[in-house]
């Protein structure tokens, strides 16, 4: 065999007869999105440093490179718009280049909103990424092809040319404190008008939807809700899912097809009001059919333990079958497969946001997730890895993540005592990484007020009192809004939870004064809001 045959590298197969990397649409939508609304869309480029090079189609980096001098150099009160940038064109020759007005038109026609320029941009920077990287390559592969002599000049200049565009792949993300004004202030103002208060989405339980002002939207994205096993963490979860998807109503701010927003005749700014939203349940502990019947059994308030020991209700027929009916409607979208791999779930979870326009991920339970990655048993690591990736997806898709999570043992040593973070189980980047940590955990209560729940609850159920319990909501951590208790009531015949005070009005008992506290659990923490 020949020696140096044996030692020469395969051949690479040539990319002459192919086209560069590159994305005609995202190009097209770029350049559409500027023209639908130029002033906010040309801003966000120049923020984020985006360069007539980036485009691929000659055509599409002289309509860029005109739009920017435009914008750089017209007086702040003059608006672009396609006439304008037309005379540009014109003045400078390349009207006729770019394909004139038709082509433009086209561009703004074919563009569904300027919202969506980010992920156009993303796109077409990714591209002329992949083309500089590939220029950088070739530029080395001829400059080695017929060297003589040293080979250390080379691999500095490849050196430094890959240098360059690793520091040009780092967007620009920091952003003038000025700039973020004007959307802080529309809030100040919403909220002055009484407009939509609760800003994400209610979960169905009154007091805790008042201190919470929803989850989502502005509220924070990664929320953790845990407790020890047996407490009642997936009933409340199916609950809330159910509530989203059949009863909630909520609200999000109404934009233009410019990605604007919408103001009415009096200078108020517009709210689109909306009623239920999609979810999305990952169970990886409980099968899709338990979590079903769970559900069914929820909607209807049923007893469901007196169905299974053969004492089937009348009544209660109606009920299921009104509960079958709505549950049927609710667009609900539950994967049960064990042993799911955060990668594998952040995936399904794009793919789900896209194809049903998700509004609530819930995920069962946290502790139940790997990572493909080895860890080689560091279960701690392997956690926080995990929680980071549902912080990034979250951020990524911006909707909320309910996550459950087990509390350790520890929190059983101490029983007189409320939860606190350090009581999540495994893993103390989750308490790090999560914008709202729930408890749900049963509260001590003194004897006066447990003797006063259980007469109560006896006053109004007889004998079956025993079915109910008192169960407490803590929100330890709320990084945007305050902490504290809430008292809910727990029926285990139908894994159901009802806030407190709303369940005593509702059978005619006095609840507290406003501003009094029920057996010292009811108490709120406003230092660090």
């Amino acid at each position: 065999m020949n020696r140096a045959n044996h030692h020469s590298p395969p051949r690479v197969a040539t990319t002459a007869d192919r086209l560069p990397p590159h994305a005609q649409e995202a190009e097209q939508g770029v350049i559409g999105c500027i023209l639908l609304s130029p002033t906010e869309c040309l801003l966000h480029c120049h923020e984020i440093g985006v360069k007539a090079e980036w485009f691929y189609d000659l055509r599409h980096q002289t309509i860029f490179h005109n739009l920017e001098r435009l914008f750089l150099t017209l007086p702040a009160e003059t608006s672009i718009d396609i006439i304008i940038l037309q005379e540009r064109l014109k003045e400078t020759g390349n009207l006729e280049g770019i394909g004139g007005i038709p082509y433009l038109n086209e561009l703004e026609k074919n563009t569904p909103s300027a919202a969506n320029l980010s992920y156009y941009l993303d796109i077409v920077r990714e591209k002329w990424l992949l083309r500089s990287v590939l220029a950088a390559l070739t530029e080395g592969a001829l400059k080695i092809d017929g060297h003589e002599g040293s080979v250390d000049g080379i691999l500095a200049e490849v050196q430094e040319r890959m240098g360059k565009l690793a520091e040009e792949s780092i967007v620009q993300t920091e952003r003038r404190l000025k700039f973020c004004l004007p959307e802080v202030i529309d809030d100040i103002e919403d909220y002055h008008r009484g407009h939509a208060q609760v800003r994400g989405l209610p979960i169905g339980i009154s007091y805790v939807d008042k201190m919470l002002c929803g989850i989502g939207q502005k509220n924070g994205n990664l929320l953790v809700l845990s407790a020890r096993p047996g407490i009642g963490k997936t009933a409340l979860a199916c609950q809330i899912a159910s509530h989203v998807a059949l009863d909630c109503d909520w609200f999000e701010p109404e934009l233009d097809e410019k990605g604007q927003r919408v103001v009415d005749a009096d200078g108020n700014r517009r709210n689109l009001r909306h009623h239920t939203a999609p979810v999305a349940i990952f169970s990886l502990e409980m099968a899709m059919l338990a979590l079903v019947d769970r559900m069914v059994w929820q909607r209807a308030k049923g007893d469901k333990q007196r169905w299974r020991n053969g004492f089937a209700i009348k009544e209660d027929f109606d009920k299921l079958a009104r509960a079958s009916g709505e549950m049927a409607k609710a667009e609900i979208y539950i994967d049960d497969t064990p042993r799911m791999s955060i990668e594998e779930l952040c995936a399904k979870a794009r793919r789900m946001h896209r194809q049903y326009g998700i509004r609530l991920f819930i995920v069962d339970y946290i502790q139940l997730l790997h990572s493909t990655k080895n860890y080689k048993n560091e279960r701690v690591q392997e956690l926080g890895y995990i929680s980071g990736m549902l912080q990034s997806i979250s951020k990524l898709l911006n909707v909320p993540f309910i996550v459950l999570a087990q509390m350790n043992r520890d929190y059983e040593k101490e029983p007189n005592r409320t939860p606190r973070l350090s009581d999540l189980k495994d893993c103390g980047a989750i308490e790090q990484d999560a914008d709202l940590v729930m408890f749900l955990y049963s509260p001590k209560l003194n004897k006066a007020a447990e003797e006063e729940c259980d007469e109560l609850l006896t006053n109004t159920y007889g004998n079956d009192w025993v079915k109910r319990r008192r169960i407490n909501l803590l929100v330890e951590k709320n990084r945007y809004g305050m902490t504290g208790d809430c008292q809910l009531l727990f029926h285990k015949n139908c894994t159901q939870f009802e806030d407190w005070n709303d369940w005593m009005k509702t059978h005619g008992h006095k609840a507290p004064a406003s501003g009094e506290r029920l057996a010292e659990d009811r108490k709120l923490d406003t230092s660090d809001y």
